[in-house]
């Protein structure tokens, strides 16, 4: 039998090949995802530690942001220019009704009035009323004088136009005005508590 007889110098140099080869699979296998493991988990915990300082920061920031809007809500609810309502439904029925006392003395004859969905933002809110009337230019003019002047603020979203007029004639009185008009007031919602 012929046997393969190696030198010791050689059998040394390929034991310590065969170990350099495990050692660096085992590096390979275990130690570098390891060490991105723990290399990910660092970065997590920066990522932490900066939430946890911006998060902190802003729980400081609230009872200063809490007493400002309370400052507001007290400025804006003593302010003159807002209507003052105990709820929404109300709100609209007492504007519809100032409406329609606005309209009336400015001699215009109502046709239809309607209530336009409100737009909410926290405790105030833009209440809106539809009215479709007639009259001249004169009952125009002192409707949109009476809008201006009123308090609490009144403000005129939308204002359609149309007139019917006799062209030429001299002796014709003036011409009507059909008029479509969207009005706008703020309120505010008195909270009993």
């Amino acid at each position: 039998m012929n046997t393969l007889t190696i030198s010791p110098r050689l059998s040394k140099l390929l034991a310590l090949t065969i170990l350099v080869s495990l050692v660096m699979g085992s590096v390979n296998l275990v130690v570098i995802p390891l060490l991105d493991r723990f290399e990910a988990a660092q970065a997590r915990l920066a990522d932490a530690a900066a939430w946890r300082a911006r998060l902190t920061a802003a729980v400081q920031r609230i009872p200063v942001l809490e007493q400002t809007l309370q400052e507001t809500q007290d400025a804006a609810g003593s302010r003159k220019g807002i209507l003052r309502i105990e709820n929404e439904a109300l709100g609209s029925a007492e504007f519809q009704k100032l409406i329609q006392k606005l309209v009336a003395e400015s001699g215009i004859q109502q046709r239809s009035i309607q209530p336009v969905p409100a737009r909410r933002e926290h405790d105030a809110v833009q209440l809106g009323i539809r009215v479709t009337a007639a009259g001249d230019e004169a009952s125009l003019a002192r409707l949109l004088g009476a809008v201006q002047q009123h308090d609490p603020s009144l403000a005129v979203r939308s204002l359609h136009i149309a007139a019917d007029s006799s062209r030429g004639d001299p002796s014709a009185e003036a011409p009507r005005i059909d008029i479509q008009a969207d009005f706008d007031i703020l309120a505010i919602e008195d909270r009993k508590e």
